[in-house]
């Protein structure tokens, strides 16, 4: 590859903008459900399929339910995306972020008394 197309494509990717978002990963043996928040949901979607490829638990606090149920009974579900304005610093982002993982655990914590 040519150092002009290499560049040309770094630069590409440094415009994109950062996506980010709240997702959940659920077992299905116990029906426990993981919470979090990431400033690149694709990369966290990436890291749970390499994780069930190579059939590796993909959080710490999973370790348990992944041993009792195996990988097959985990699923990733992106709940909601939000994409970083050109104005906003790392850190707005993050907060933004968290606001929304606090707005989907209060969702889901509701939705399971129902």
């Amino acid at each position: 590859m040519e150092s002009a197309q290499r560049r040309n494509l770094k630069n590409a990717y440094k415009e994109q903008a950062a996506v980010g978002g709240v997702f959940c990963i659920e077992c299905s043996g116990n029906r426990r459900r993981w919470l979090k928040a990431s400033p690149n949901i694709a990369g966290m979607r990436h890291k749970f399929e390499f994780a069930m490829a190579i059939g590796s638990c993909p959080e710490p606090g999973m370790r348990a339910e992944w041993l009792q149920y195996g990988a097959a009974s985990f699923t990733f579900t992106v709940l909601e995306t939000l994409t970083k304005k050109e104005t906003q610093t790392d850190a707005e982002f993050g907060e933004d972020l968290g606001v929304l993982l606090e707005l989907w655990t209060e969702k889901t914590q509701a939705d399971a008394t129902v």
